[in-house]
Formats: structure tokens, sequence, C-alpha cells
């Protein structure tokens, strides 16, 4: 029974000593863990100087606080469009590629509008139609309109060939203007570029067929990109359009490229892209910030790329020696306290005591034991597998 017992003692000593290991693991994997996001987000600190709580950085060499933001490529306002098609069919060829040089005007790409062009035919077929009605009626009106005060035609027939001759008009203004809307939509086959660029992307193929408003490809003006950053809200005092700015990129070690703040929004948006430092909040808003390089730069559209933006106005450092020390403290002004004489009672109140005199006793409570007199021997604790073992025969 007693090495029984032991055993009991060394399976409950082993399951302890198995959860203060498992306890400690727990813990070293959480210290590894904060101590890989420190070490991954001190390529910033390294490249910024002292990090503050937000990203803000500071150069105490040379006195100006400087902002860490992360950003990307992108072009400016109408210098990237998506060209997509107007109507829908099949096209008949593209003529651009990817990275191919356009310019203005040029064709891009043909969509099948055979049937337009036999309907614009159709159209004007029915001009010349309407033009032989004309030519019949017009004469016929003027002769019925001289005849007509003499009696020898009647007000009734005079009239019937106006009316013809009015409608035939009509239905020749109608049929040109189904001429024109089949010769823009004969037009809208062929696919132009809308501005000089790059063909940046390209979407559809010869065979293809295309719904309206279907895309086509991507033209942009790779001279007119600019790097657009996401400068976290709380340090958006002290950015200033014109401050300097340097930026740096991942593939392009121990190069850097000036730039310059071109543009400041007025609103917060939310974030667009990941930070790479995990230690940095992503749930935050941000000012995307607009800079212009001032050299050419290898980057491409959607490239990240890492700037630090130099802060002026109320991030500005303050010497110590700029306040005097001599400079008189301002006294605070001194408030008098009136109180009224007869806020205060003379006397202060009876309290009228309402508990009774004497309070009742209380019985002692009588615990009722409904255990036996003796007890039953305990038997030594024994697994079912061995009782079951012993009733074996």
């Amino acid at each position: 029974m007693e090495s029984k017992t032991k055993k009991r003692k060394s399976g409950g000593s082993k399951r302890r000593v198995a959860l203060v290991g498992l306890m400690l693991t727990g813990v070293a994997s959480v210290w590894y863990t904060h101590r890989t996001a420190i070490s991954r987000g001190e390529w910033m600190s390294a490249f910024a100087g002292e990090t503050g709580t937000h990203g803000t950085s500071s150069d105490t060499s040379g006195g100006v606080h400087r902002v860490v933001a992360e950003g990307k490529m992108v072009s400016r306002p109408g210098a990237e469009v998506t060209v997509g098609a107007e109507i829908a069919g099949r096209i008949v060829r593209v003529l651009v590629d990817e990275k191919s040089v356009v310019r203005k005007g040029d064709l891009i790409a043909e969509i099948d509008v055979n049937e337009q062009v036999a309907a614009a035919a159709e159209a004007r077929a029915r001009i010349a139609e309407v033009d032989a009605d004309i030519r019949y009626f017009e004469p016929k009106v003027a002769r019925a309109e001289k005849m007509a005060p003499s009696g020898a035609v009647s007000v009734i027939e005079l009239e019937q060939w106006r009316r013809d001759l009015e409608a035939a008009r009509a239905r020749r203004k109608a049929a040109e203007a189904t001429v024109r809307r089949l010769e823009i939509n004969v037009a809208k086959g062929q696919i132009r570029a809308p501005l000089d660029g790059t063909v940046i992307a390209r979407f559809a193929q010869p065979g293809q067929m295309v719904e309206p408003l279907g895309k086509v490809v991507t033209i942009a003006d790779l001279s007119q990109a600019r790097l657009e950053a996401e400068v976290n809200e709380f340090d958006a005092d002290g950015l200033a359009v014109g401050a300097m700015a340097t930026a740096t990129a991942e593939g392009y070690p121990g190069r850097q490229w000036r730039a310059r703040v071109e543009e400041i929004p007025d609103v917060v948006a939310g974030r667009q892209l990941r930070p790479q430092d995990p230690g940095r909040p992503s749930d935050t808003g941000v000012l995307l910030v607009k800079l212009v390089f001032l050299e050419p730069v290898p980057f491409k559209l959607g490239q990240r790329v890492d700037s630090l933006i130099d802060l002026s106005g109320a991030k500005a450092v303050v010497s110590p020696a700029v306040i005097p020390s001599t400079a008189p403290m301002p006294t605070p002004p001194t408030v008098a306290t009136v109180l009224p004489t007869t806020t205060r009672p003379a006397t202060p109140p009876t309290v009228t005591n309402l508990l009774p005199a004497t309070r009742p006793t209380t019985k002692p409570i009588t615990i009722v034991t409904l255990l036996p007199a003796t007890m039953p021997s305990t038997r030594p604790w024994r697994p079912r597998w061995l009782h079951r073992r012993q009733l074996r025969p």
C-alpha cells in the first residue's frame, strides 16, 4: 500500500512539473515574439534616429523633427486612364502590347461594327427615298396653291398635299438622325488613346467579346508619377507644403532620393498599406501626403517607398536657453472666499435614538449531527482495473 501511495505522489509531482514546463515554454515564446518584433522594427529607428510614440523621429544634431511614413508610387490625377469599350461586340484586333508607347489619338483596338455599317447604309437609302417624295410633292403643292383661288382645286386637296409634303420632310430628318447615330457607333468601334503615355496593362485579346465599359488597356504617363505617403494623423502637426523629405526603398541599399511635399489633403483616410513594422498600429487614420521627387528615380508605379519628412512649426525643437531663467513667473490670482455668517446653525441638531433600550437575546443554534456513531473503515484506493482483475477466476 505504501508503494502505491508513493506512485500516486510521484505521478502528481510529474504532472506538476509538466504543467510548470508548459507555462515556462509559453512565457519564453511570448518573450521571443516580442523581441523579434522589436528587432524587425529597429530598421526604421536606425534610419530615422530616435523613434517617437507615433512614428515621429527627432534628429538632435540638426534640431529638426522628422516623421517616417510608408507610401507607394502613384500617378497624378488624369495621368493614368483605363480605356474601355463603349459598345458591345467582338474585338477584331488589338494594336498595342504592354510597354507600348502611344500618342493621343493613336488606334489601340477595333471592334466589329459591320452590322452598324449596314444599318447606316440602309438609313441613307431611306433618305434618298424620302427625297424623291419631297421632289414629287413640292411642285404639286405649288400648282395647287396657284389654282386654289380660282376654285380649280379644292381646299381639302390642297391641305392633303401640304400634309404629305410636311410628313416627307419629317421622315427625312428622322433618317438623317438615324444615320448620324449609326455613324457614331461605327466610330466607337475604333478605340483610340486618350493621352500620351505607356501601356501598363492589357485586358482584351483579339476575338474576345466585350460589353460596354469593358476594360481594354490601361495607359499612364510615367513622367507624372509621384509618391503618396501615409502619414499618421497624430503627426499632422508640423507638416507643411514645400517641406523636404528623403526617400528610400528596398532593393536599393545605401541609396536615397530627395523629394518635396507637394500636397497635403484636408481629409483623414483609412490606411491602405499594411505597415511592415509590426510595432506600428494598422487601424489608425492617415493623411495621404503627396511628394514630388527632385531627381530621376527608378521606382515603378505601385512600388512601396519609405520616406522621412521634415517637420516644422509646432514640432520644432525648443532649446532650454531660449527661456530666460530670471523671467518672473506670473502669480496666480487671489480668490477670496466669502461665506455667509448664517449658513451654519449655532447649535447642532439633536438626533433622537430610535433603537430599543434592551436588545433581545439570541438563542444558540443547535446543530443536529446525522452521522452514524461508528464510521466504516475506509479502504485504500485502488484502480478499477485492479478490482476487475481480482474478480476474474
